[in-house]
């Protein structure tokens, strides 16, 4: 493709899916697959080997909705070399609610990667309620009505001055997004 030599890697959700998964994938919602490609080698000498190309997700289901395809026109390594708390906390990660677990047939790989997070960040007290992890990004219908009315309450509590430091986080994540505000404020009135 465009004069590269490709590398293709497949990835099969649907073989070790819990049934729960099973079944939005079979109704569509869901991919069943995931394909990854990277570049093995470049003519032109412009694009590394190992940098990634494409990644297309797929369905094995006909009239899924769960198909789409992102094909990256270049590349660029971060600057500095990440570690994964460096990772962790570019990503908004601070606390686990819960200590990592792995499934029996880990890779070791994985079970490395789980007490390798579970080391970098202290799980919190299991005891008690924990105030929901606000998700800034997510899109999926029942996290978005979790958040708002999750926004609601906070913005309540705010105002009579009895907000709790969770609340207080959430405000600060509507005051610095035009995209939180909006939905705030379109769901005022609901």
């Amino acid at each position: 493709v465009d004069g590269l030599i490709l590398r293709r890697f497949t990835l099969d959700f649907y073989a070790d899916a819990s049934s729960s998964l099973r079944a939005s994938m079979l109704n569509g919602q869901m991919p069943t697959d995931m394909e990854v490609y990277d570049v093995a080698a470049d003519p032109s000498g412009q694009r590394a080997s190992g940098t990634p190309y494409s990644v297309k997700h797929t369905s094995r289901f006909e009239g899924s909705t769960a198909i789409s395809e992102k094909i990256f026109k270049s590349f660029e390594p971060l600057a500095e070399k990440l570690t994964l708390s460096s990772v962790l906390a570019r990503f908004g990660v601070t606390q686990l609610a819960n200590k990592c677990t792995v499934p029996p047939n880990a890779t070791q790989n994985m079970t490395t990667l789980a007490a390798e997070v579970h080391a970098a960040l202290s799980p919190v007290s299991v005891s008690g309620r924990h105030p929901r992890k606000m998700q800034p990004f997510v899109e999926v219908a029942s996290e978005l009505v979790a958040n708002v009315k999750a926004l609601h309450t906070a913005k309540y509590h705010d105002a009579l001055g009895n907000a709790s430091d969770a609340e207080k986080e959430a405000m600060l994540i509507v005051s610095d997004s035009p995209y939180w505000s909006w939905i705030l404020e379109q769901n005022e009135d609901a």
